[in-house]
């Protein structure tokens, strides 16, 4: 996603310049407010947080020549779900478990924690 916006940015500033006719270093002074800001960026040799980004792009938005529009913003593509790998150790809730021989699921008698027993509803029943 970073390469993504990089780019973007790097785009917005492209056709900003083209249209005003202003430098790369003048648009990064009146954008970012340092003359390096967009050869570095472009280079690798500086980073933005959101907040400059969002920012920067805000700056664009309110300079930006009527009639011409605005570059539309990329399909930013995020990598899937990190999968865990099933780890070899039982997890707490499985350690804590002693399941009856029987394998039924159920919990030993001595491993039942009686402040988590189910409470008598009788007295719902009134």
């Amino acid at each position: 996603m970073e390469k993504q916006l990089r780019a973007y940015l790097l785009k917005v500033a492209r056709v900003y310049a083209d249209a005003t006719g202003y430098a790369e270093a003048t648009v990064s002074r009146r954008m970012h407010g340092t003359d390096k800001f967009l050869k570095e960026f472009a280079q690798g040799k500086r980073t933005i947080t959101l907040a400059v980004l969002q920012r920067t792009f805000d700056n664009f938005k309110e300079a930006w020549p009527k009639g011409l529009l605005f570059p539309a913003p990329p399909r930013l593509s995020t990598p899937g779900p990190r999968l865990r790998r099933k780890s070899s150790k039982p997890n707490r809730r499985e350690s804590a478990m002693n399941l009856s021989p029987e394998g039924d699921g159920r919990s030993d008698d001595s491993t039942r924690n009686p402040a988590r027993e189910p409470q008598d509803l009788d007295c719902l029943s009134r």
